[in-house]
């Protein structure tokens, strides 16, 4: 598992760390701290669908190892065209991951495809919610 993430393959995420709930109904990651210096934890809001969140927390721990972590505030766009806000938490332990509510221009975010990997968004249309 190692070996093949050290030659290229995606960060196994669920063999590597772990994702677990949060007496809140959020996710967060357990043991992703290791590699990048923070754990993250996703609202609540975007938990309710488990196996959705946990398509998130995966694809969000590969982003975040391949980024050798981040610093400060980040926005980008999930593959179902949500934007999200990645927040360091003010003791630093942790990044908490929000959508951003309305409409955010196309050049202010960077994309995760589906494949969990980052790339810049093209402009054009602004990013708008998908859900209701």
């Amino acid at each position: 598992m190692v070996r093949q993430w050290l030659e290229g393959s995606a960060f196994h995420a669920l063999g590597l760390t772990g994702v677990v709930a949060t007496e809140d109904g959020g996710l967060a990651s357990d043991g992703l701290a290791f590699f990048t210096g923070r754990e993250i934890e996703i609202d609540p809001a975007l938990s309710s669908d488990r196996p959705r969140a946990t398509r998130l927390a995966v694809r969000l721990i590969d982003y975040l190892v391949n980024q050798n972590g981040i610093e400060h505030e980040r926005h980008i766009l999930w593959p179902d065209n949500v934007p999200l806000c990645l927040r360091p938490t003010p003791d630093g332990r942790r990044l908490h991951v929000s959508e951003i509510e309305g409409d955010v221009p196309a050049g202010a975010l960077s994309g995760i495809d589906t494949d969990g990997n980052a790339s810049a968004l093209p402009g054009g249309e602004p990013a708008r919610r998908s859900g209701p």
